[in-house]
């Protein structure tokens, strides 16, 4: 899990997959945290995304630095706990600033279940094990 987050921290914004009916749609994303052991994506639930999530759950999600690259495929738990959000909003408070009461937007956690991660180095050299 720290390789995880370092990895996605260190390249400041990384790639969420999800699918559009039978059409793949990938969009850059930067919120990610880890709550109890457990790996977060964070998304308005107005945007499509969320929307393409509650018809199929399954993701992935791509990063790259210099000549290294990170995959994780996982199915999206779409329930988290009131301490969870609480958590978030304190590690990135420029999110009280875009989900309040006067914009109306919902925050919404995501979490990776049955997650597999996959690291890999341009030369082919591979890791991937279960989150």
């Amino acid at each position: 899990m720290e390789k995880v987050l370092k990895f996605l921290s260190e390249t400041g914004m990384f790639f969420f997959g999800t699918t559009d009916k039978e059409q793949p749609e990938v969009r850059p994303f930067g919120f990610v945290m880890q709550i109890d052991g457990k790996l977060y994506f964070g998304m308005g639930k107005h945007k499509n995304v969320y929307k393409q999530l509650l018809e199929n759950p399954k993701f992935v999600v791509c990063a790259s630095k210099a000549d290294e690259w990170l995959r994780i495929r996982a199915t999206a738990g779409l329930e988290a706990s009131e301490a969870a959000y609480k958590q978030a909003f304190a590690s990135a408070p420029y999110l009280s600033m875009i989900y309040n009461e006067e914009t109306k937007l919902v925050f919404a956690l995501v979490e990776a279940k049955d997650a597999v991660v996959e690291f890999q180095t341009m030369a082919g050299i591979a890791e991937t094990y279960p989150l």
